[in-house]
């Protein structure tokens, strides 16, 4: 995926969209899979939070260098991403005794956040994306709530 990206540089081809889309797709997967094996080995809280901490604002910067923000913008948007990550963890990770279902919010928060650090800003559907993102994320905190409390 890499030789994709150095070609885009020299000449515009397509597959650098399907590079970004798949880039996407791979560290959303992985933010569920490293939050819930975080979980799963439960350790120490002091340990947990900075290490889950790092794990967003990582991934976070590398997928937005791959999407082409830099200098300011690119420490902007992955605060951004990061803090909203990093709070959908501590709600579920507070609220939850189910692993599967408490990395499902931080997975969330990061596919909200990207999709968010990405919109455009002269597009007429924003306020429309924002509520439903807006609604994903309520969707996923109360769904979490529910599960863990009843199950």
């Amino acid at each position: 995926m890499a030789n994709v990206f150095n070609v885009n540089l020299y000449k515009s081809i397509p597959l650098a969209n399907v590079g970004r889309t798949t880039s996407y797709i791979i560290s959303t997967l992985t933010i569920f899979f490293l939050t819930f094996s975080l979980l799963s080995l439960q350790p120490v809280i002091y340990i947990l939070l900075p290490i889950q901490l790092f794990i967003s604002i990582f991934f976070s910067y590398i997928h937005l260098k791959i999407l082409g923000f830099e200098g300011f913008v690119l420490n902007r948007k992955v605060m951004f991403v990061s803090l909203i990550l990093f709070i959908m963890f501590l709600s579920s990770f507070i609220s939850g005794v189910i692993h599967e279902v408490s990395a499902l919010s931080p997975t969330v928060g990061y596919f909200v956040g990207i999709g968010v650090a990405n919109m455009q800003v002269d597009k007429k559907n924003n306020k429309w994306e924002i509520f439903l993102y807006i609604l994903a994320l309520i969707g996923v905190v109360i769904l979490n709530f529910i599960l863990n409390i009843f199950g």
